[in-house]
């Protein structure tokens, strides 16, 4: 799947590559208007203009199983008055791919779609062309020497997303693992949010959804045998079961 984001009318998108990470490319719309993902390939469609994905791709991974519920609350809690949402749970326990199966499994409901890795500060993370490339706004284009000019560029792009993009925008931003002061300012545009954290921001008024450990045994006993790749005797599975 073409991996991207589309903003101010052109499409960016990534593509695996064997002696790169990726190869970048900028289309305009008079070559291309815009992808939509057709059982499961991704085919051009011209009855809308923004729609794309970025890294990593939405791609269905095959040995995701169960978690059907929270799917279906995560869609819920974001289709409320609050369309900000916090997967709050410890390290390892699925976050990252349950906020990337949400975004597969709705993807009909947005428009664009955004997939930003938080790796230091918000700021430095709207800033970077690597998550958030604006036509017009690259960072090549900008003065980035002081701090003062990297302030103004980073509120030149928030702005442009707050005036460009709506609820069906949707910002998935993964290891949110830090207190950061620049959270509210990102809060308050009409965009959608998904953070993935290990830090609970509940006590601070924010919507929050708690990630536990599966306990369905049908579930569980499914995402071992997507492993395990052998049949099970009978009897294997209370015994599953009881290791579990």
């Amino acid at each position: 799947m073409i991996s991207g984001i589309t903003l101010d009318g052109f499409i960016f998108w990534m593509v695996p590559n064997r002696q790169k990470k990726t190869v970048s490319m900028l289309l305009y719309p008079e070559f291309l208007i815009g992808f939509k993902a057709v059982n499961g390939t991704t085919m051009p469609n011209r009855s809308f203009r923004f729609r794309a994905y970025t890294v990593p791709p939405l791609v269905h991974n095959t040995n995701f199983v169960g978690r059907a519920s929270e799917l279906n609350e995560i869609y819920r809690l974001l289709h409320s008055d609050n369309n900000k949402l916090f997967l709050c749970g410890t390290g390892g326990i699925g976050k990252s791919e349950l906020a990337r199966q949400y975004g597969l499994k709705f993807q009909n409901e947005y428009r664009t779609i955004l997939w930003f890795t938080y790796n230091s500060t918000l700021e430095d993370m709207i800033i970077t062309d690597q998550f958030l490339l604006i036509h017009g706004l690259e960072n090549e284009k900008q003065d980035l020497t002081t701090p003062q000019a990297r302030e103004t560029y980073y509120y030149k792009k928030l702005n442009y997303l707050k005036e460009h993009c709506d609820k069906r925008t949707l910002l998935i931003i993964d290891n949110f693992d830090a207190e950061d002061e620049r959270t509210q300012e990102l809060l308050e545009g009409p965009y959608s949010v998904i953070f993935t954290t290990r830090i609970s921001r509940e006590k601070d008024g924010y919507q929050e959804l708690s990630i536990h450990p599966m306990d369905n045994p049908e579930d569980l006993i499914a995402l071992f045998q997507k492993f395990y790749k052998r049949p099970l005797q009978s009897g294997d599975d209370m015994i599953l079961l009881q290791i579990f």
